[in-house]
């Protein structure tokens, strides 16, 4: 659903599953270097995304212990995830769900030449909440997250990404694929993605649009959502869907 203010600032490829953790350094103010004026250490969003028959509202952020999102070195993430959707019910009566999610991961980042990879871990919990609770395939779970991405970096008419992750809990997964072109402030491009769990298999094509204005980034997107089969137990319909990231980075 996404960690580099160069590229943020030029993609936002802001994925839907990274948070801030409360880590601290200490250091006395004498010993401290002032960082030069584009490193930043922090990048933090919220954001709405939206289709039939659910919405979903989320916040997040990262942190690097070396204090700089864009060089090789250890990360700091995590994100909070609330979606709330209506189903057909077996007895063909309206149901309601609610899914309260946070996962929180530490992992480590190679910065190239134009380029970025990086590999997490952490812990994904899933709090469900559905009535009638017989239509149900997900489960209250605690498990493994795994989160990967490799994406370009710096000063690139043709910013490009692919990131991914995959849960234990309840097995759900989430890819997606860019690659957009920008406009001195704006870039556009198209996005493909992959995403489901034990109740539902989807994929997407869209597109998307960031506008830049200095250390703060609007995202919006929006496609086609299919659902592939599912019967929409879990508010996963065909439909179209769209969203909106706001990323602020220092």
């Amino acid at each position: 659903m996404s960690h580099l203010p160069k590229l943020i600032r030029k993609l936002l490829p802001a994925s839907v599953l990274l948070a801030t953790l409360p880590f601290a350094v200490g250091a006395n103010a004498a010993d401290v270097t002032p960082e030069p004026a584009d490193t930043n250490s922090t990048a933090l969003w919220i954001g709405i995304g939206l289709q039939e028959h659910a919405v979903a509202g989320y916040a997040g952020g990262v942190w690097a212990a070396n204090g700089d999102l864009d060089a090789s070195g250890f990360l700091f993430r995590g994100q909070l995830l609330y979606v709330d959707y209506t189903f057909d019910t077996d007895d063909n009566d309206d149901g309601d769900g609610q899914l309260a999610r946070a996962n929180a991961s530490v992992g480590y980042q190679i910065g190239g030449d134009g380029y970025v990879a990086s590999l997490f871990a952490g812990v994904d919990y899933q709090d469900v909440d559905v009535d009638p609770d017989d239509d149900s395939k997900l489960d209250d779970e605690i498990g493994l997250i795994v989160t990967a991405r490799i994406a370009t970096n710096g000063d690139t008419a043709l910013p490009m990404s692919l990131e991914g992750n995959y849960s234990t809990a309840n097995d759900t997964y989430w890819a997606r694929a860019r690659i957009g072109y920008r406009f001195d402030s704006l870039s556009i491009g198209p996005e493909l993605a992959v995403l489901g769990d034990d109740g539902f298999d989807a994929y997407r094509v869209g597109g998307y649009a960031a506008f830049n204005m200095g250390d703060v980034t609007l995202e919006l997107n929006a496609g086609y959502h299919d659902a592939n089969g599912s019967d929409g137990s879990q508010g996963s319909e065909d439909s179209v869907y769209g969203g909106a990231t706001l990323v602020f980075v220092f």
